[in-house]
């Protein structure tokens, strides 16, 4: 186990930045080897999994910055000017309202993952890209540890967005010279169908907030932001995780858990006052 613990130290990076790797890094490595260690033991390979002798490696979620629900919402009139670009506006309504990560938005194909009739969108495959790979879409499974498949209520905002840009999309191929990509019709893509790089959406994101004078945040962080919102509305987690699609509802209780906190005070608060138990305390 001298690997994983060599991970915590100093110069381990190949990039050639100092420090040691991120503490999700780390956990993802230990994830990596325990697996392999459990197969090795079911199959007679080894007799015990040596990472059960080391302890587990924590990750501590940091506070992520997000957008007010006042800021959110001027944020969405802002982005109601910007109709010349709706596959960027759609985009970014979705991170807000559906709580999309960057790599599902880039993957979204508007014929086979968008139900308009019922007003589903279905997260089905992302988007990542790499110096070694390139551009990479990955099926979405159930099982993923990463990010789980599943089915979301899209906002009723935006559905005639959505299905006049399909009407774009459909007439795009005429004026392509038979250079349209025909496999799919993606939500960002470019003149000839072909996807856009990830790191598209972060350019255009930056100039947009410059031009409407809007504080910067991440692009992720508008899936903070939509989660953040729906807890301090008193939205339960278990609908959450799911519409985020975390593998298990500690992992959103583990991000969120300053929110809940906030809002454990909130209920008791509440609870004090339904009962009314403020009254009898203050006599």
């Amino acid at each position: 186990m001298d690997f994983l613990h060599n991970l915590q130290e100093d110069g381990m990076r190949l990039d050639g930045k100092k420090g040691s790797f991120l503490v999700q890094l780390f956990f993802y490595h230990y994830r990596i080897l325990n697996n392999i260690f459990n197969f090795a033991v079911s199959i007679g390979a080894m007799n015990e999994n040596p990472c059960k002798k080391i302890d587990k490696p924590k990750v501590e979620y940091e506070e992520a910055p997000v957008y007010s629900l006042e800021e959110t919402i001027e944020l969405l009139k802002c982005l109601d000017k910007e109709s010349e670009v709706p596959h960027w506006q759609i985009a970014i309504k979705l991170a807000i309202t559906a709580g999309l990560r960057r790599s599902e938005l880039f993957g979204i194909d508007l014929k086979k993952h968008i139900d308009l009739d019922n007003g589903i969108l279905h997260v089905r495959q992302a988007l990542t890209y790499s110096k070694q790979k390139g551009l990479q879409f990955h099926e979405i499974k159930k099982g993923n540890r990463q990010a789980r498949k599943r089915d979301i209520y899209l906002s009723k905002s935006l559905l005639k967005p959505i299905e006049k840009l399909i009407a774009i999309r459909n007439k795009e191929p005429l004026a392509s010279n038979n250079y349209w990509d025909e496999e799919r019709c993606l939500l960002l893509c470019d003149e000839n169908g072909k996807p856009f790089n990830p790191s598209s959406l972060k350019n255009w994101w930056k100039r947009f907030l410059n031009r409407h004078n809007l504080t910067y945040i991440k692009i992720h962080s508008l899936r903070h932001t939509s989660a953040s919102i729906l807890i301090n509305k008193g939205i339960d987690a278990k609908p959450i995780q799911e519409r985020l699609g975390h593998s298990d509802i500690q992992t959103t209780i583990n991000i969120y858990s300053h929110l809940y906190k906030e809002t454990n005070q909130i209920v008791s608060e509440q609870l004090d006052d339904i009962l009314q138990l403020n009254d009898v305390k203050n006599q």
